[in-house]
């Protein structure tokens, strides 16, 4: 049997399952753990919404594979307006894919041009979300060389927001080139807490690197990763997730990739922190963005 475990609301919930099942029959099977309607809940993957479709089989990575194990975020979605918000969803992410395949298709990945194919993207999408100007928009783009050897190099990634009001995520894949945009957007007329993240961000750093430093890459991911996002979820960012968005991306040594990252419509007291932590065999791209 393989296992899904559901990290919903601060508590792990885990759902026995063959290698076959679907997702849809998994999901199923937890909200009537929870006495929730799966249609209203959110599953986040290795960074990506999951398709509902696909199998236990199909969804896990190598490393989760080996262990039968996969962790799923899990969310409940906010349903004001969902319908409403559904036809900008297709408005969205019809401009997004078009801006994508602008500068993307068709090229092979250059380390030294893809920072200028970045900044155009992420140019063209400030430009695109001004039409939105009653919500605060974080834009995050991430562009991978798809044509590395596979059995080489490693990277999962995280990302997530506390109470956005609507978010949308664009997957883009050619035969050398795999990118994703994630967008979330805050409306601004929201009360919220004004928060400093510097000392948040000091402590995830700092975690990391205690756990990750003199290790491979294999043996942190497998003994010591689940407990770094344990931390940060639990302890690090409880008070901080009203209107926060943060993603992590954890890779090894072999990975190459463009990160970027945009605030439109930002008040004047809206900020975010990035940084691309080291650890030797572990590399950890940290992000927070705070609506203010």
């Amino acid at each position: 049997m393989s296992t899904v475990i559901f990290h919903f609301n601060g508590n792990k919930i885990s759902v026995q399952c063959k290698a076959n099942d679907t997702f849809e029959k998994i999901s199923q099977n937890f909200a009537g753990k929870t006495n929730k309607k799966a249609e209203n809940l959110l599953f986040i993957y290795n960074g990506s919404y999951i398709e509902k479709k696909l199998t236990f089989e199909q969804l896990a990575n190598n490393i989760d594979k080996s262990r039968n194990i996969i962790d799923v975020l899990t969310y409940e979605k906010e349903l004001n307006n969902q319908d409403d918000f559904e036809k900008e969803r297709l408005i969205i992410k019809e401009k997004m894919n078009f801006i994508l395949s602008k500068y993307l298709e068709d090229r092979t990945f250059l380390k030294d041009k893809v920072n200028n194919w970045r900044d155009a993207i992420l140019n063209e999408c400030n430009n695109f979300f001004l039409k939105y100007p009653n919500y605060i928009t974080f834009v995050n783009l991430v562009i991978n060389n798809k044509s590395l050897n596979k059995a080489r190099y490693y990277s999962n990634y995280t990302v997530m927001a506390g109470k956005t009001t609507r978010n949308v995520v664009i997957n883009f894949i050619s035969d050398k080139i795999e990118a994703e945009i994630i967008i979330c957007m805050f409306l601004k007329e929201r009360s919220r807490t004004p928060k400093d993240l510097t000392e948040a961000f000091k402590l995830t750093e700092k975690e990391f690197l205690n756990l990750a430093e003199g290790r491979t890459f294999e043996a942190f991911y497998e003994k010591f990763y689940k407990m770094f996002e344990d931390t940060l979820e639990n302890e690090i960012l409880p008070n901080y997730k009203y209107s926060l968005f943060y993603y992590y991306q954890l890779s090894n040594e072999f990975d190459q990739n463009s990160k970027g990252f945009i605030i439109v419509n930002k008040n004047k007291d809206d900020y975010y922190l990035s940084k691309t932590i080291n650890a030797g065999k572990a590399i950890l791209y940290l992000l927070f963005g705070k609506a203010q």
